[in-house]
């Protein structure tokens, strides 16, 4: 009979290498899931010629199943590179390292009207000293471009397990992760995920997507204030709180002559690229662009049964200081 299944999370503040536990079975059950960061979108301009910036891109995806390769139980230490939020496309998670190992690319940062590049899909090189078998990898989604006088541009969903994520070609709604037949965002709500909804357009916060589909666009200012959606980061493809996430909501673009706070939507976590900022007329606006989504490692593995084995002195030490009432006369 199989031992229960085990999930290890790595993020950009575990620090590597990871050592297999002491209680591991080395078998098919060890599977690593792997979401690289997402990219930051980019500020707006001012004026009255000035432009939205464009969303971060999602970041990529890959599944590994353990194949072949010695892992001891306790002793084995296995690299990783797990990037932070915004990390840029030059960027890579890596399981092992990135020249005898596995890697998926992370999304690229938005620069001024032009959305981040998708986050490439899983791949391999050289020899890993340990072999998996890649049997699921996805690219992410390009960020959403601007331009003059438009609002922010959407970010990219990350890719997933089942899917590719959507191209975020249009529209300030952030894109869905893990869904590339509706996960497109082109109006101001955000791109339908694997889970969830897209968060719809909101003044003067866009609302935030649900499960892994991306956030909502601002759709005005109200208190010189706009700011867009955050992409939903509840996915369940790897388990039941854990998954690929959407990208943010670009915020509004603002033609008034009056100094505004304007913000790009947060990208879910894992791999969702950040929202871009709207165009203001007014020189004196403050910008804050959406930040991407972290990197994320899931590692499986099953571990060993142990079975109760409780003796007489165990027993008594367990309910010494218990009085037990009897049920009746005695």
């Amino acid at each position: 009979m199989a031992g229960p299944l085990n999930l290890v999370i790595l993020t950009s503040a575990s620090v590597s290498p990871w050592t297999a536990p002491r209680d591991m079975v080395v078998n098919a059950n060890h599977v690593v899931w792997c979401i690289a960061a997402g990219g930051n979108g980019a500020v707006g301009g001012t004026g009255t010629s000035g432009a939205g910036g464009g969303g971060g891109g999602g970041g990529g995806f890959m599944q590994l199943t353990y194949s072949s390769g010695t892992i001891t139980p306790g002793t084995t230490t296995i690299a990783f590179v797990c990037p932070a939020a915004g990390a840029g496309s030059a960027a890579s998670v890596v399981w092992q390292s990135s020249t005898a190992g596995y890697w998926a690319g992370c999304g690229g940062n938005a620069t001024t009207t032009t959305g981040g590049t998708a986050g490439t899909t899983g791949s391999s090189v050289g020899s890993p000293a340990i072999a998996y078998t890649m049997t699921t990898k996805n690219a992410g989604a390009a960020g959403g471009n601007s331009g003059t006088n438009f609002g922010g541009g959407g970010g990219g969903g990350a890719g997933g397990p089942t899917g590719a994520a959507a191209t975020t070609t249009s529209g300030t709604g952030g894109g869905g992760a893990n869904n590339g037949a509706t996960g497109n965002a082109s109006t101001t709500t955000g791109g339908t995920g694997h889970s969830g909804t897209g968060g719809t357009g909101a003044n003067p916060t866009g609302n935030a997507g649900t499960g892994n589909s991306g956030g909502g666009g601002s759709t005005g200012v109200t208190g010189n204030a706009t700011t867009g959606g955050t992409g939903g980061g509840n996915g369940t493809e790897i388990s039941n709180f854990e998954g690929p996430s959407g990208g943010g909501g670009g915020s509004f673009g603002y033609a008034t002559n009056t100094a505004i706070t304007t913000k790009g939507g947060t990208g879910g976590a894992p791999g969702g690229g950040g929202g871009g900022c709207g165009y203001t007329r007014a020189v004196g606006s403050t910008f804050t662009a959406g930040p991407g989504g972290g990197s994320m490692i899931v590692i499986q593995y099953e571990s060993v049964w142990h079975e109760l084995d409780l003796s007489r002195q165990d027993l008594e030490h367990h309910w010494r200081g218990i009085e037990i009432i009897p049920s009746g006369p005695v």
